[in-house]
């Protein structure tokens, strides 16, 4: 598409590690021509109510963001095989990862992981803990055999916000300023669930 001289938005992931990512990113820019990865959950009105509540300084200093992203995914091909580009942190962990990015908008000072593999060689869990220059920290898990509530809880030394299930396509957020609701018109059409948002 780059070759053909279109913009690309691409659906994650975009490539399977740094170096296929770069090599895209110089080829768009080389034709001035624009290749995003789409994140759709920043899309939901629920993930402006956060942007508009931290804007505001209703949270104070954010020092901790915690993220669950748990689901039964290890038995589905595309996350099972490495072949396919397979684990979950390119499936279900980039969620918990842009969700942090989009709190602290820097990168962190440190990165510490520690998950398991799948017998096929992907990535079945991590849990990572993003630790920012002011001292923040983000605590960050995902794991594709289990299921856990899956919110996202950002704290302020003046409070607090909770993304309700599910974080990554939301309809629910509570806030210093109160609860907020944001119904979808799902027409049951969509593969996945609130993809109406």
């Amino acid at each position: 598409m780059l070759e053909a001289g279109k913009h690309v938005l691409s659906e994650k992931p975009m490539a399977m590690n740094y170096k296929q990512a770069k090599q895209v990113l110089d080829f768009a820019k080389s034709k001035n021509l624009l290749f995003v990865e789409g994140i759709w959950s920043r899309l939901f009105p629920v993930y402006d109510e956060i942007r508009q509540e931290m804007a505001a300084g209703s949270l104070g200093d954010v020092r901790l963001v915690q993220v669950n992203f748990c689901e039964s995914l290890s038995q589905v091909e595309r996350v099972n095989d490495v072949k396919l580009g397979g684990g979950a942190s390119l499936d279900i962990g980039i969620y918990t990862i842009q969700f942090a990015c989009l709190v602290f908008n820097e990168m962190p000072e440190s990165i510490t992981a520690v998950g398991n593999l799948m017998k096929s060689g992907a990535d079945e869990n991590a849990c990572i803990i993003l630790k920012y220059k002011n001292g923040a920290v983000a605590n960050l898990t995902y794991h594709s055999s289990v299921l856990n509530n899956n919110t996202a809880v950002i704290c302020g030394t003046k409070g607090r916000i909770e993304v309700e299930q599910p974080f990554w396509a939301p309809t629910k957020i509570s806030t210093p300023s109160g609860v907020k609701e944001f119904p979808l018109n799902d027409d049951g059409g969509y593969n996945f669930k609130n993809c109406a948002g």
